[in-house]
């Protein structure tokens, strides 16, 4: 009885309830964005940045700050062509298979690849235009642009790079957590307990076959997590320590459980669960030999960007650029 009432007013809630309204959505700008030079970059292109947002998302802010970036390569690409450099598919492979060393293997890398929502390809061609960025600094720095350029010298020494590993410590230390996405059922009594088990049982093959869990978890879960004021189904950062699970489901949760697979349903205390884990990380702690390569792309890279703002700013003052108030 008590189970058919709670499906029924499941029923009528969804038949009651109103699709929220999307806020208005912003024209789409089409045809030209920007020119340099004799190249034009259109709205088409800037757009492509943008295609897993919503409509609504995507403010005028957004449209400009990638329409800089998109100039701003354009402006070094036409300058390292003008100069005849050019980079190897075999350079671009030694600078992804660096990349991957410097996150400890395939696995972490193509793990950041989901993080970044970035494809191998998408990296590959990202890995291809730092290159040629780096070969035009390296050329210009060594020939000058008429002695009117202070580009930076881009070697790091040996010394910065252990200096840097001492002074940042915490960064290299151990990091084991996951987040957890659960459906908790609680019960009291031993025919509760019965009747829990059957529940979540039954949530476990709807989930299966396609029904959505954070529905699911909306309309059944007993135990929300709350955090900043709001009400959830994830756990996040989970860790050893925890007092959330038993130990042995703290154990199920890091060490048996595939990330981004539905367990089946377990008992923790007096209560029935659904997890599923989002993600894990499980770092040791790295010593200064397995940090110092990624150290010193973060330092090279620090010293990268501000090359590019001083080299922008002298192709800017020799470049066509449209609109004219683009950069600030």
């Amino acid at each position: 009885m008590m189970r058919a009432m709670k499906t029924a007013f499941l029923l009528l809630t969804l038949a009651l309830a109103v699709p929220a309204q999307d806020a208005p959505k912003q024209e789409r700008k089409t045809g030209k964005a920007a020119r340099v030079n004799d190249t034009v970059i259109t709205w088409d292109e800037v757009y492509l940045k943008f295609k897993t947002f919503k409509p609504s998302d995507i403010t005028e802010e957004l449209l400009r700050v990638e329409l800089r970036k998109l100039v701003e390569e354009q402006l070094f690409l036409q300058k390292a062509r003008e100069l005849k450099i050019a980079v190897t598919e075999r350079e671009v492979d030694e600078a992804v298979e660096r990349v991957v060393r410097a996150y400890r293997g395939k696995e972490s890398f193509e793990q950041y690849l989901r993080w970044m929502k970035m494809t191998p390809t998408e990296h590959r061609e990202l890995r291809r235009k730092d290159l040629l960025e780096i070969k035009l600094y390296r050329h210009l720095i060594q020939a000058g642009m008429k002695g009117d350029a202070t580009l930076l010298v881009e070697m790091i020494a040996p010394d910065d790079v252990r200096a840097y590993y001492n002074a940042h410590r915490e960064r290299f230390k151990p990091i084991q957590h996951c987040s957890v996405f659960r459906i908790g059922l609680q019960w009291r009594t031993e025919e509760e307990r019965k009747f829990k088990r059957r529940l979540a049982e039954s949530l476990r093959r709807k989930i299966e076959e396609g029904t959505d869990m954070y529905l699911v978890a909306q309309y059944h879960s007993d135990i929300r997590v709350q955090e900043n004021g709001k009400s959830d189904f994830v756990v996040r950062e989970l860790k050893r320590d925890n007092t959330f699970f038993s130990p042995e489901t703290t154990r199920y949760l890091f060490e048996t459980l595939s990330v981004q697979t539905l367990s089946p349903v377990r008992e923790d205390g007096q209560s029935f669960n659904l997890f599923y884990v989002l993600d894990r990380i499980n770092r040791p702690e790295e010593s200064f030999e397995e940090a110092q390569v990624k150290i010193r792309s973060e330092l090279e890279h620090k010293k990268r960007e501000e090359n590019r703002s001083k080299l922008r700013g002298e192709l800017l003052k020799k470049a066509y650029v449209e609109p004219p108030d683009l950069f600030p």
